[in-house]
């Protein structure tokens, strides 16, 4: 399911990027990027991810959490020294 949400996402308007994380203790992290909230919103909102959303949330988590923030600032460093 994570695949078909990760093509929902791509094939939508105003998609940046994506990326998600396993912990050791089987807690997972997925972070979108959007260009803006209402594209943010029109994905949530797409009706098979919808379908997905409402499948997890009925038969595979106990507790799901959603965070929306806006990046203020972003500094990326790299060492170029080998």
């Amino acid at each position: 399911m994570k695949e078909r949400i990760a093509e929902i996402a791509r094939s939508m308007p105003g998609y940046i990027s994506h990326t998600g994380f396993v912990a050791e203790d089987g807690e997972r992290v997925s972070i979108h990027y959007w260009e803006s909230e209402e594209q943010l919103r029109a994905f949530r909102d797409h009706p098979e991810h919808r379908e997905i959303q409402k499948f997890g949330r009925e038969k595979l988590y106990e507790e799901l959490s959603s965070h929306v923030s806006e990046v203020i600032r972003d500094a990326t460093f790299t060492n170029s020294t080998e």
